[in-house]
């Protein structure tokens, strides 16, 4: 019996010094962990022996761990700090831009402002140039060699020589009527007014024919598109011949005024006035209306 209490007792008292060593060699390892992290420590003194607000190595390197993962604002919150605008510290020295401050070159109005700085420098350093103020003109390079050969004409097709309008041996052009035109101005001047309307009548019906007959070819031959130029001559030579009805007309309403046939003159001198209302004839022609007692001349008072 008591060979087994002494027994009992000695495993006790072995798992006990067991215990005690695993823990001791625990406690052994924690230096070393820190010391690879940190480097090697000075011997801690005891608490007794140190200054009063002062930490052992091992709470040093603790809260160093532990600063490692708190924020900027709670380290400068601990410090009693305010947290400043701008570019921020990072616990590893680099600084990194903060985006949401204004004087940060990463801010859109910022960055717009630099790009708008940098393309005027660029404007300014360019050379600048000037267009000239009349473009040059090309110039074609001279030709060396060229033969040109004289025209010849064909045997085939020879050209046609026709008669003109401003021919004076043409009956039917504007020459000949304008001479006639003159004539009959000089008969009604030497009060020659028979003879004057003798040749004076089929005169001013042919102007009035031929110019209807122009202005018929005018608008026939613009809707040719092959005949576009000709049509352009027909129109031209229908003003020129209107001129001379015109002329005609004026001439007769002043023989039938002289003649004192006033009935009959009022409708040349009126076709005079709506064809040509502005001009020197179309005054004279109303001038005659106003004396022949046909219209009133407007009179205001001052």
């Amino acid at each position: 019996m008591k060979h087994t209490l002494e027994r009992r007792n000695s495993k006790h008292l072995q798992g006990v010094f067991s215990l005690a060593l695993a823990f001791s060699l625990l406690l052994g390892a924690l230096p070393l962990c820190a010391m690879a992290q940190v480097g090697p420590m000075p011997p801690e003194a005891p608490p007794s022996d140190r200054p009063p607000g002062e930490e052992g190595p091992l709470n040093q390197v603790k809260n160093s761990l532990m600063k490692l993962f708190k924020k900027d604002e709670d380290i400068n919150a601990q410090q009693g700090e305010k947290p400043k605008s701008g570019p921020r510290a990072n616990p590893y020295g680099t600084t990194v831009p903060d985006i949401s401050d204004p004087a940060s070159s990463r801010t859109p109005q910022r960055y717009r402002q630099n790009a708008q700085r940098e393309k005027e420098k660029e404007a300014q350093q360019a050379p600048q140039v000037t267009a000239p103020a009349r473009p040059p003109m090309i110039s074609a390079p001279p030709l060396t060699n060229a033969k040109i050969e004289k025209p010849t004409i064909s045997e085939d097709n020879p050209p046609i020589k026709l008669v003109t309008l401003d021919d004076p041996t043409n009956p039917l052009g504007f020459t000949d009527a304008l001479n006639r035109l003159n004539n009959i101005s000089t008969l009604i001047e030497n009060e020659d007014f028979h003879q004057a309307k003798i040749l004076l009548t089929p005169l001013r019906q042919w102007l009035v024919d031929s110019t209807e007959a122009h202005i018929g070819l005018y608008k026939a031959l613009s809707n040719v598109s092959s005949a576009k130029a000709q049509a352009e001559l027909e129109k031209q030579l229908a003003l020129q011949f209107a001129l001379l009805r015109d002329k005609a007309m004026f001439q007769m309403g002043v023989l039938q005024v002289q003649q004192k046939n006033y009935k009959a003159a009022i409708k040349d001198l009126t076709e005079v006035i709506k064809s040509q209302p502005r001009s020197e004839m179309g005054l004279k022609a109303y001038s005659l209306l106003q004396e022949i007692g046909f219209t009133e001349k407007l009179q205001i008072a001052d």
